[in-house]
């Protein structure tokens, strides 16, 4: 009965029954209420609360915290929580590859295991919990430490994690504590700090030597030159109209005749003067030297070819006007050539010119069938018949030409895209561009692939992320599209930045980390070292950044360079971080006294050092 009693005034709900044997906790919560605005009750009436149907559900379950943050692996993290714990624990298989763990200050535990367990170092990330973000410290552990999911939240109260979530209604506070108090030892041991670098972390790139290039070429005189086929067309027309009229002198065939240099004049001339228009723009934009300044081209680039965009002062360009020449001549709409990494492809100023040329055709058709009807006599004449062909070729006339016109506009709006660096759509539809692209990626090299996957939503960052060159040359409009291929390794990208190491009060030691951003490839075997402009022009992609050009790879184990050893290797005195030529080196050490024992010689001696200095071993 009393027992009963002591059940109904002082109930104490346990987060869950799971009872973590291996750590020897047992987490509970109290629960107090008390009337708004007056203080709790001496008999602290604790009432039994299930927390998991509280708001904070979504955030606690079983024990744990869900938590985000991009240095994690997943980003998704589940943490146990300890609101007791004098640490924050991480696996280090829970954290991603370019996140460094600086081993200055380690701990030993024991409560969780029998053994005393070392922690690796520290690390901290930004967590994100519920809508609010914070920078944790954690102890990272090896990947086997027994401990479920990522690790352990214990500086983080549970009350911090969720007070966003709670709704302090009815006088309600939550208090977590723990029953059977802290368990767990802890042993601090403090390293020296003999690195003086900071690593920061830029993230992952991926390193580019080679391209394939793309050129894609329209041919600008051939809309003119079909016009003037027109043109010579109607000129034969009118040509037969006169000469029938003084041949038969008839007026129903002089009446034909005026009906259609009428209808021409009023219905197809102005057509006919915005093609005279639109070419002379066009060929004002092909030639204009403004352009070709602006672009900053040497002279001698400019002899050779106008350029509408870009710095084409490295392109071959009579290579690509040739290659172009060969694929109008082979009748085919595309070739390759892999030894140059190059696909050259034909394009339309738009997809009805062939239209156009059956229309062209029915012209050329209709001229014949009047210039056997003008070597007739006027009793062999079907007038009938030769009036209704003489409007036709009238009323084709003004169709085909009202289309060259909206072609002409048409190249216009090409060329005014083409000084942007735009391709548009009507000479090349983003279908087209993926079909090639695909193409492309069969004959690519060995090793290489593109920076992201080839579909159309993906278009766009391919296009943005390509070097694209647009001239103008024999006739041909030629965009030229430099795709940059990523090999398949990639590097963890840090900027090297020298810790300050107090020497005195007024002066200090700092490291010289001779390279601005250093990469190192995942299993530590390579590295390559970038400045500051270099990175500066490296593309940034979702999940990585491109560097373009040249970059020399060395190997980390052969390297002299001392930022590299100290991040790859992990020595405390890489050979290459010494003083050159003198038995001396530069140390620095935490508060607390360092001994260097000297085994070596034939008596052996101890030298104290502390804080920051040179130290020299005199000869025995």
């Amino acid at each position: 009965m009393q027992e009963t009693k002591i059940r109904k005034f002082k109930a104490i709900r346990r987060i869950s029954s799971y009872y973590l044997t291996k750590f020897k906790k047992l987490y509970t919560v109290e629960c107090r209420r008390w009337a708004p605005g007056r203080k709790p009750e001496n008999s602290r009436n604790l009432i039994r609360r299930n927390i998991l149907n509280n708001t904070a559900r979504q955030k606690i379950e079983q024990d744990h915290v869900q938590c985000q943050s991009p240095q994690t692996i997943p980003a998704d993290s589940k943490f146990l929580i300890d609101s007791g714990g004098d640490l924050n624990l991480i696996k280090l298989s829970s954290m991603r590859d370019e996140v460094i763990v600086y081993d200055h200050t380690v701990y030993e535990l024991k409560g969780i295991t029998d053994n005393f367990v070392t922690t690796l170092g520290s690390v901290t990330i930004e967590l994100q919990i519920g809508g609010e973000k914070r920078r944790v410290e954690f102890q990272v552990v090896k990947s086997d430490f027994p401990v479920p999911n990522e690790g352990i939240l214990g500086k983080i109260s549970l009350a911090c994690c969720v007070s966003a979530d709670f709704e302090m209604t009815h006088g309600v506070a939550v208090q977590m504590r723990r029953k059977f108090g802290n368990l767990t030892q802890l042993r601090r041991l403090q390293k020296k700090n003999q690195q003086g670098i900071y690593y920061e972390s830029h993230g992952v790139a991926r390193l580019s030597h080679v391209s394939w290039e793309l050129v894609i070429s329209l041919d600008v005189q051939l809309l003119i030159s079909k016009y003037h086929v027109i043109m010579a067309h109607y000129q034969a027309t009118t040509t037969i109209c006169e000469k029938m009229k003084n041949r038969l002198g008839n007026v129903e065939i002089e009446e034909i005749c005026s009906l259609f240099i009428q209808r021409f004049s009023r219905a197809t001339l102005p057509y006919l003067n915005e093609i005279e228009a639109n070419h002379i723009s066009i060929m004002l934009a092909m030639n204009n030297d403004d352009n070709r300044i602006r672009r900053g081209l040497g002279q001698t680039f400019r002899r050779m070819a106008n350029v509408l965009y870009g710095l084409c002062s490295k392109i071959d360009v009579e290579f690509i006007i040739n290659q172009i020449t060969e694929l109008n001549r082979s009748k085919v709409p595309s070739k390759s050539n892999i030894p140059e990494k190059i696909r050259f492809l034909q394009a339309e100023v738009n997809h009805s010119t062939q239209q156009l040329e059956l229309q062209q055709q029915k012209v050329e058709q209709n001229l014949q069938y009047l210039q056997a009807q003008a070597n007739l006599n006027i009793q062999n004449l079907n007038k009938l018949a030769f009036r209704t062909k003489v409007l036709e070729q009238s009323l084709l006339f003004e169709l085909v030409l009202s289309k060259y016109a909206y072609e002409t506009q048409n190249l216009i709006s090409i060329i005014n895209s083409a000084l942007d660096g735009k391709i548009p759509t009507s000479v090349f539809t983003p279908q087209h561009i993926i079909k090639e692209l695909l193409e492309i990626k069969v004959d690519l090299p060995i090793g290489n692939t593109f920076p992201v996957e080839v579909n159309i939503e993906s278009l766009n960052e391919i296009l943005r992320i390509s070097e694209k060159n647009i001239f103008f040359k024999d006739n041909y409009l030629i965009y030229v599209i430099e795709i940059s291929l990523i090999t398949s390794e990639e590097y963890s990208i840090y900027h090297p930045i020298p810790l300050p190491i107090p020497h005195s009060e007024q002066t200090i030691f700092l490291v010289d980390p001779e390279i601005d951003y250093l990469g190192v490839s995942r299993d530590n075997e390579n590295f390559v070292a970038l400045d500051n402009v270099k990175w500066e022009e490296c593309i940034t992609l979702k999940p990585y950044k491109v560097c373009r050009g040249n970059q020399h790879v060395q190997h980390c184990a052969e390297s002299d360079v001392c930022v590299v050893s100290l991040l790859v290797n992990n020595q405390f005195n890489p050979d290459h971080c010494k003083l050159v030529q003198t038995n001396s080196w530069i140390y620095y050490t935490q508060r607390e006294v360092s001994t260097i024992t000297c085994t070596n010689p034939t008596e052996n001696s101890k030298i104290e050092i502390e804080g920051v200095g040179r130290i020299t071993i005199p000869p025995f």
